[in-house]
């Protein structure tokens, strides 16, 4: 999910640590599928990153140097929302 709400996010992106040049050497992974989230309004991505499940909650940047497009986003889990079901048995 993008830091800044207001950004878009675009499949084929790469996954680079803050900061880091974008070389192959640099690339952790990529974003593979986005979609706009009408309840979280906000553009939302499923990708694969390396070490994914123990990087919950860190920033990192998707890089997509066709569309010039360079974001920050906060890694979490492919649950993210209501994890428990809560919302689903109310």
């Amino acid at each position: 999910m993008p830091v800044n709400r207001m950004n878009r996010l675009y499949a084929g992106s790469h996954f680079l640590s803050i900061g880091a040049l974008p070389t192959l050497e640099n690339d952790e992974g990529f974003l593979s599928s986005v979609a706009f989230s009408p309840t979280l309004q906000t553009w939302i991505g499923l990708g694969f990153l390396s070490r994914g499940a123990a990087r919950g909650a860190e920033r990192i940047r998707c890089h997509d140097p066709v569309r010039s497009a360079d974001v920050v986003v906060k890694v979490t889990s492919p649950c993210f929302y209501d994890p428990d079901g809560e919302r689903l048995k109310s």
